[in-house]
């Protein structure tokens, strides 16, 4: 998916006095919790390809389209790669100041993305990054009063 954002991660880190690679790591899981949880399923594919780099986007896709019987897969729906529950996400993040990506290399990703599923008529990566600012700015602004 072609979608850039950035996090100011640091700043806030700096604001609430906290370790950075703390903020960045659940900043990314909180992000990636949301994407994969309101992702559209039918197969499960283009969810289990939302994949996490540390300093570079990860190339290429996670195994291949499952064969389909009546649009499921013969085993049932692809889980996500990392379990998008809360504090159990394990997001990979190194100590310092790092770039972390949330990429989907699925060829149709960026059209889920851009309303193509009736089930997230709105997206989700949007969203998702809307949410992670404004629970920033929200505890930010309650360091304030």
């Amino acid at each position: 998916m072609a979608m850039q954002f950035s996090v100011d991660c640091k700043a806030f880190a700096e604001k609430i006095n906290t370790n950075l690679s703390t903020v960045v790591r659940r900043v990314s899981a909180s992000i990636y919790a949301d994407i994969v949880k309101a992702w559209p399923v039918d197969t499960g594919y283009s969810r289990r390809n939302w994949q996490v780099g540390i300093d570079s986007p990860p190339e290429g896709v996670i195994g291949e389209h499952p064969k389909t019987s009546k649009k499921r897969p013969a085993g049932g729906v692809l889980q996500p790669l990392y379990d998008p529950d809360g504090m159990n996400t394990a997001i990979p993040v190194k100590q310092g100041d790092v770039d972390v990506w949330l990429v989907n290399n699925v060829v149709y990703a960026e059209a889920l993305e851009n309303g193509h599923s009736k089930q997230a008529p709105h997206g989700c990566v949007k969203i998702a990054i809307a949410a992670a600012q404004a629970e920033m700015e929200s505890i930010t602004a309650k360091l304030n009063e």
